[in-house]
């Protein structure tokens, strides 16, 4: 402690009229003091005396010391205020510069939408100018066009006029000079009718259509597929013979038509195998049987011995 502040202290405690420290205590300055014991005062006396302002002196100083540190707490809260507060305000500041550049977004946004929907307002005007113009070339068009087609009806008609009169008059130069009667001359100038077919004509015509009419797609597939794949099976094509006459082609749309046409065929043409297939779990294709199946254990002579399933051969 400072050695002044306990002197004021002793000061204090001294002027008191009611403390003990006046007896036998001698002021000389304002920061020394010197002891000087009393005649009557005994020493046990004055030793429980220092005794007791030991005490005092230990109890000031622990208020001393609660005082500066409740200073120092006052001083650490108020740090703490100041730097939030600074935080505070650079966050602040933060906020609104990121405000500001999204105001500045904001606002060229709102530009560009502007000037793109002035572009769109202005393109559209001129579609419009354009259409229009396009609708009032097309209606005088269409007015001529229209025009042009009245005026040959009327010639068409002026002529058809021409001619009925041109007839009339040759029937009747004609009626004059070779005696004619009026109803004699009309089935004269009509027209023959054709006679009507019967129907054992029209039975004969059918049956004859049956042999000239183009074959379809499946059979020109059909035979469409001789050599190459004759070639490959040790076969010699004839000239206009074709070994897969038998064979019907699979054309199909989607797959999933073809899977189940492909299960309908294996099922109806192979149904111990079908039922061999399912049994096991084994996905079979029936194409292959219907399409390029051959036995290459007949007679044991390998591909010599090939032959085509599909003429009793089996």
């Amino acid at each position: 402690l400072d050695s002044g502040f306990v002197a004021m202290i002793l000061k204090d405690m001294v002027n008191d009229p009611s403390s003990r420290l006046r007896r036998g205590l001698v002021l000389s300055s304002c920061s020394e003091f010197s002891w000087i014991v009393a005649p009557e005062i005994p020493a046990r006396e004055a030793k429980r005396e220092i005794k007791r302002l030991d005490v005092e002196i230990e109890e000031v100083s622990k208020y001393l010391r609660a005082i500066k540190q409740q200073k120092e707490d006052q001083a650490e809260v108020l740090r703490r205020a100041v730097h939030a507060s600074i935080e505070i305000q650079r966050v602040y500041r933060g906020m609104q510069g990121r405000m500001a550049v999204r105001r500045i977004h904001a606002e060229r946004e709102a530009a560009d939408t502007l000037q793109r929907v002035w572009r769109g307002h202005v393109v559209r005007v001129q579609v419009r100018k354009l259409k229009d113009a396009m609708d009032m070339q097309n209606e005088r068009e269409r007015e001529a066009l229209m025009r042009e087609a009245a005026s040959l009806e009327k010639m068409q008609a002026l002529a058809l006029k021409e001619l009925a009169e041109a007839k009339r008059r040759y029937n009747e130069r004609r009626n004059l000079k070779y005696g004619y009667t009026s109803t004699a001359a009309e089935n004269a100038v009509r027209p023959k009718s054709r006679k009507k077919k019967n129907v054992e004509e029209k039975e004969k015509w059918w049956d004859a259509y049956q042999h000239e009419k183009l074959r379809d797609a499946y059979e020109v597939l059909a035979q469409d597929m001789t050599n190459s794949m004759l070639y490959s099976m040790c076969f010699i094509a004839q000239e206009g013979v074709s070994l897969n006459n038998h064979v019907r082609p699979l054309i199909f749309s989607t797959y999933q038509d073809f899977r189940e046409e492909r299960m309908l065929l294996l099922s109806d043409s192979f149904p111990s195998l079908h039922q061999m297939c399912c049994d096991r779990g084994v996905a079979f294709c029936p194409v292959d049987p219907f399409l390029q199946l051959y036995d290459q254990t007949t007679q044991g002579r390998g591909p010599q011995a090939w032959q085509w399933v599909g003429h009793g051969e089996e």
